[in-house]
């Protein structure tokens, strides 16, 4: 999640307004450079430039944040904007470059140091990124982004016990961040620790997320735990428009077939999920291998009429293609 530094941007009608009035300020500019100052000039490329980096034109922003920072380099937002065009055009060296330069000239800025080292980050300079956000942290023992970036630099590099503490950490200073709890708890939940991966999850469920993938991922985890009533809450908090929905309905049909022995509730939903394109074969037989499940029989059958357990195991979702919002095992530090 990239830091926010930006003024209130200009919409489109506004866009327009500004580029007539910076052209007349030009024009007056040229035969009397007494009429305006270069600074007052700049400040208007600057608002040029966030007009147009709020329309997704990040070439023009590139261009009128250069503009501004050729008559005035100490205007640091406009540094700092640049310096986000070019990240997101990959253009890793250019933004390091520029954020360097602003660091220079103010050192304690913290939020330029979290940028600079997501830069190294993406770059794939993690050493570098990792003494940048320790650097942080000296500085700023309770900066939630750098402890946050920490913990999903330790996952990648294999350390679960470093990035615990690093989640734990943040989660003491941030108790009500959505992401941070899901990545806490379904790490507990993958070393094993269920107890504490409950209660993570239950607090990631009362923050009201919004991410479809990490809330089925929650939600799996919850009801192999046996906590159907927060694994139901979790799922029905699922868009139906998610590509992981028939994934969703699949497990809530799980809850009532496994957690209350509910058959004439859970089997319509599972009907729902074939319908949908539900064909996870390995959670099928799961589903069909755990005792106490509710009108066993009539779930077999259906599961045989639609022909789930033959030809592959299928894919987890139905279709392959993920939930296209930044959960599951994906994401990228912030």
């Amino acid at each position: 999640m990239e830091p926010e530094a930006r003024t209130q941007p200009a919409n489109p009608p506004q866009l327009a307004c500004i580029l007539i009035v910076v052209l007349g300020m030009t024009l007056f500019a040229g035969g009397c450079a007494t009429w305006i100052r270069g600074s007052e000039l700049a400040r208007e490329y600057y608002n040029i430039g966030n007009a147009y980096y709020d329309l997704g034109r990040f070439e023009r922003a590139a261009d009128y944040y250069q503009r501004a920072l050729s008559l005035d380099r100490s205007l640091t937002p406009a540094g700092y904007n640049l310096a986000r065009v070019y990240l997101r055009e990959q253009r890793y060296a250019e933004a390091q470059d520029v954020l360097q330069q602003l660091l220079a000239r103010d050192p304690d800025n913290l939020v330029l140091r979290e940028t600079l080292a997501y830069a190294y980050y993406l770059a794939g300079d993690i050493d570098r990124a990792t003494v940048m956000y320790e650097e942080i942290l000296a500085l700023s023992p309770y900066s939630v982004n750098a402890l946050y970036n920490l913990a999903r630099i330790a996952e990648e590099q294999d350390d679960a016990e470093a990035a615990i503490d690093y989640y734990r950490d943040a989660v003491a200073v941030s108790d009500n961040d959505a992401e941070l709890l899901y990545r806490y708890g379904r790490l507990l939940a993958a070393r094993g620790d269920s107890d504490r991966a409950v209660a993570v999850l239950e607090r990631f469920l009362a923050a009201r997320p919004t991410d479809s993938a990490q809330l089925v991922e929650a939600g799996d985890i919850l009801r192999r735990e046996r906590y159907f009533l927060q694994a139901r809450q979790a799922y029905e908090a699922v868009r139906t428009e998610a590509e992981v929905y028939p994934q969703a309905l699949f497990g809530k049909a799980a809850t009532y077939l496994l957690g209350v022995q509910d058959a004439e509730e859970g089997l319509p939903l599972l009907e729902q999920a074939f319908d949908r394109g539900f064909s996870d074969a390995d959670a099928v037989r799961e589903l069909l291998q755990s005792p106490g499940l509710a009108g066993a029989d009539a779930v077999r059958t259906l599961i045989e009429e639609r022909g789930i357990l033959q030809g592959g195991d299928g894919d987890g979702d139905g279709d392959g293609d993920g939930d296209g919002d930044n959960g599951g095992s994906g994401g990228d530090p912030r």
